[in-house]
């Protein structure tokens, strides 16, 4: 099955389509509890971080899937929340152009950063999804890689003044700091979720501060979904040792971190029941 026909079929949202995806979930921990185990919660956190996305949205509210990718994050979104708007923001403009066909979002091929411009992307020829502005995060060889140009833009300008965001989800290869220094605005006015990357604690360390300093706090997905404590630094840095607890984090402000996961149309709630 090719990724147009799985978009397709993701974003439909029957209950057949719903049972689908938790079946390879299902498959998928399985396998990884059987060939292994020392990485399985990390596995079941990225799951639970997937679904944090659509979540943790107001009703008729608005994600930012900042490295989108073919659109699987998004297209989960839609299919589990219609209500919700999605801005999707991905530099290969054959993957942007992908999601624009299949899913009812709105696309712009550009990599998101903090200066505006542009800049060298290099797309992994055999794993496009560790493609990154940054040659030394794809973990590949030389000839395994190919040099673009693409546009970068930051979040600041890529959303109009007036218009509220909920979540910002930022799978970013290494740009993950970059991408929040170019949305200092958003995250002054909106107060968005951030759903977000760390893979190296060096990187990582940098990225809890800029939160923290925004009166953000920090949660492991699971941790987030079940309303328990924040991460404090300590926390957090030993989440990424082998075996690391999570790859993919958390960060809500203080105030809606009290006030529970999301908010939920009934169709929604429905939803998640039969889920």
């Amino acid at each position: 099955m090719d990724i147009a026909t799985i978009l397709r079929a993701w974003s439909a949202g029957t209950p057949f389509v719903r049972a689908l995806e938790r079946s390879r979930r299902t498959v998928q921990i399985a396998r990884c509890a059987v060939a292994a185990p020392q990485e399985l919660g990390s596995l079941v956190e990225d799951f639970e971080a997937i679904d944090l996305v659509g979540r943790l949205c107001s009703e008729n509210g608005t994600v930012i899937d900042i490295g989108g990718h073919v659109g699987l994050v998004s297209g989960l979104v839609k299919r589990d929340r219609p209500d919700v708007r999605c801005l999707v923001l991905e530099p290969i403009a054959e993957k942007a152009a992908l999601i624009r066909h299949f899913l009812n979002v709105e696309v712009r091929a550009v990599a998101a950063g903090d200066i505006a411009g542009t800049a060298d992307f290099f797309v992994h020829r055999e794993s496009s999804a560790l493609s990154s502005l940054h040659a030394s995060e794809t973990g590949a060889s030389e000839d395994q890689l190919e040099r673009r140009q693409v546009l970068v833009s930051r979040v600041d300008d890529e959303v109009a003044l007036d218009r509220k965001i909920d979540v910002i989800k930022i799978d970013a290869e290494g740009a993950e700091l970059a991408v929040l220094r170019g949305a200092e605005r958003v995250l002054q006015e909106s107060r968005p979720a951030i759903v977000f990357e760390s893979a190296c604690p060096e990187r990582g360390a940098k990225i809890f501060a800029h939160l923290v300093e925004r009166g953000y706090q920090v949660y492991a997905p699971s941790d987030a979904l079940a309303r328990r404590a924040p991460m404090n630094l300590e926390s957090f840095l030993a989440a990424h040792t082998y075996p690391r607890r999570a790859l993919n984090f958390v960060a809500r402000t203080r105030d809606r971190a009290r006030q529970g996961s999301g908010t939920f149309p009934k169709e929604v709630t429905a939803i998640k029941a039969v889920g």
